[in-house]
């Protein structure tokens, strides 16, 4: 009996690990992957001009749901725009304009009652809504003025209200890309790579630009300037920046662009002159080439490229993976892939031999029955 029970778990594994890949099957682009990966915010987009891009949320369980008009807007011509990170489990969040030469506004949005337009602060004219906490404690993004020269603020939305952040030292403005599961930890750009803290504020970190912070607000992903060109990098407070490499020894650049809650799972880009590709890294394994990984473990990505415009994210549990590629069909298109097993280049060995030993098990349990 505990032979049979080996074997059932093996197979059970081997059946997890196939690699599920699809397109959602139509013109536009993603901006955010909620924490569990069931969900994706971005933007609608079938001319490719702003006039004409609509916000939406897509589910494996409801497909694709506009978001609607914006703010009381009377044409789609203008109905908004998702940003970044985009949504949690309830929420999507974003910024968007009623008119080609109104101001953008931050905005949340759940389907019980629609949109929720976010206070600008005082002296800012616009603002954008880049990231929001996986518990919907708080919202981040920035604000916009042109008073005393044009610049960006950090800013952050609670229920207590608005706050901008400030700037790193000799930076005029500053940018919000990612936020920490709880909302105490935001990561973004002041000339320069930061964390913020809600303790402790504002902290510069040594790299060039910081595009996501794992859920557990202790790793810090982006990218950094080195030889021969941009890097991408882990950083955390105990180990530093940690260097990840290049998919090829001929690539010039490359960048991180999401990582998993613990921090153990990166996913970016690799590119050279030539191409640009797409990676998953984890310290056990490197830097893979994503498509590679996907095909391998059953995915079927013939006729995709897998990389436009520098959107690729990862699920709080690093199995589910979505980005913006270009499908069969010629134009932009999401695709979402679900690996079940971490790809580790170790993992498919171990379940089949997993899968054989419980085989041999079994065999000597009939056997000795005979």
């Amino acid at each position: 009996m505990f032979n049979k029970l080996i074997l059932f778990l093996a197979l059970t594994a081997l059946v997890h690990a196939q690699t599920v890949f699809q397109g959602l099957g139509f013109p536009g682009f993603m901006n955010g992957l909620s924490p569990d990966g069931s969900q994706i915010a971005g933007v609608n987009n079938p001319s490719a001009s702003f006039g004409n891009t609509t916000a939406y949320r897509w589910s494996f369980t409801n497909g694709l749901v506009s978001l609607g008009l914006f703010n009381g807007s009377s044409t789609a011509a203008y109905s908004s725009y998702t940003y970044a990170n985009g949504l949690n489990a309830t929420t999507v969040i974003g910024y968007g304009r009623t008119s080609d030469n109104s101001s953008n506004q931050a905005f949340s949005w759940n389907t019980s009652t629609g949109y929720d337009i976010l206070a600008t602060p005082s002296g800012f004219s616009s603002s954008q809504a880049t990231a929001i906490a996986a518990d919907g404690s708080s919202i981040f993004g920035q604000s916009f003025k042109s008073t005393g020269g044009l610049h960006y603020e950090a800013t952050r939305w609670t229920s207590a209200g608005v706050t901008t952040l400030g700037t790193l030292p000799g930076n005029p403005s500053s940018f919000i890309s990612d936020v920490s599961a709880d909302g105490t930890v935001a990561v973004g750009r002041s000339g320069s790579a930061f964390v913020w803290q809600e303790n402790s504020g504002m902290t510069a970190i040594g790299a060039t630009d910081a595009t996501a912070v794992s859920g557990n607000g202790l790793f810090v992903v982006g990218t950094t300037t080195g030889y021969p060109g941009t890097e991408a990098y882990r950083w955390s407070a105990n180990s530093g920046l940690e260097q990840l490499g290049f998919l090829k020894d001929t690539d010039t650049g490359s960048f991180a662009t999401d990582v998993s809650a613990d921090g153990s799972i990166v996913v970016g880009y690799s590119y050279s002159n030539s191409e640009v590709l797409p990676f998953i890294w984890s310290s056990a394994t490197g830097m893979r080439d994503l498509t590679s990984v996907i095909s391998s473990n059953g995915g079927d990505v013939e006729n995709w490229q897998l990389y436009t415009n520098g959107v690729l994210k990862i699920s709080d549990d690093g199995h589910t993976i979505a980005g913006n590629g270009v499908g069969p069909n010629g134009y932009n298109e999401v695709w979402v892939s679900h690996v079940a097993s971490i790809p580790d280049s170790t993992s498919t060995g171990s379940l089949i031999a997993a899968c054989f030993c419980a085989c041999v098990l079994l065999k000597r349990e009939r056997r000795f029955r005979k």
